[in-house]
């Protein structure tokens, strides 16, 4: 009986495999295409260039 609960939970398992799969892909997919690569890049400038406004605006304020 503790053998068919083993077997249930490994087909469980097996069902719950290809989520990160699907996940990869579609990141893969995403960064694929260059209108996405030139959104994340835009995205990581104003937020860089955020950090250091903040910073510099916290230095002068100390």
């Amino acid at each position: 009986m503790q053998m068919g609960l083993n077997n249930d939970d490994q087909k469980h398992e097996r069902l719950d495999m290809p989520l990160p799969d699907k996940i990869l892909c579609f990141h893969v997919n995403l960064y694929d295409s260059e209108f996405s690569i030139l959104s994340y890049l835009t995205a990581r400038i104003i937020y860089t260039y955020f950090l250091l406004w903040t910073c510099l605006n916290l230095q002068i304020a100390i």
